[in-house]
């Protein structure tokens, strides 16, 4: 579900003197989840090529960045589909990145630097 090298990398540049970077970029990622999910949703049932397309690119980008690799592999799935928004497929797609989300939100949240973050009060 994420990339343990994406998570090394986010990791290194943690500064230890003043921790909570890799807790910041994992929230604003997980704080975006449903407006990326919603536009791609949106796109499918208005049956707009270019919106969903760029949609599934950007929610593939940002999954990338932070190592959120299933999540990454469904917006591609998606991306590759968009040409033709009459697929069936790009229903069960939605489902399934729907429930990757929730996945990746919950690996996320038990990440060390995420547990340590709210334990201490801090959003």
């Amino acid at each position: 579900i994420i990339d343990d090298t994406a998570l090394a990398r986010l990791r290194s540049l943690e500064d230890p003197k003043s921790p909570g970077f890799v807790a910041e970029i994992f929230n604003d990622f997980l704080n975006g989840l449903s407006e990326h999910i919603e536009r791609i949703r949106q796109a499918i049932e208005t049956k707009d090529v270019d919106g969903l397309r760029t949609a599934a690119h950007t929610f593939k980008g940002s999954s990338a960045s932070v190592g959120a690799e299933l999540l990454r592999l469904v917006s591609l799935k998606i991306e590759e589909l968009s040409t033709n928004p009459d697929r069936a497929e790009l229903g069960f797609a939605l489902v399934e990145l729907e429930n990757a989300a929730l996945d990746t939100r919950r690996v996320m949240e038990a990440l060390p630097e995420m547990v340590s973050t709210s334990s201490s009060g801090h959003e």
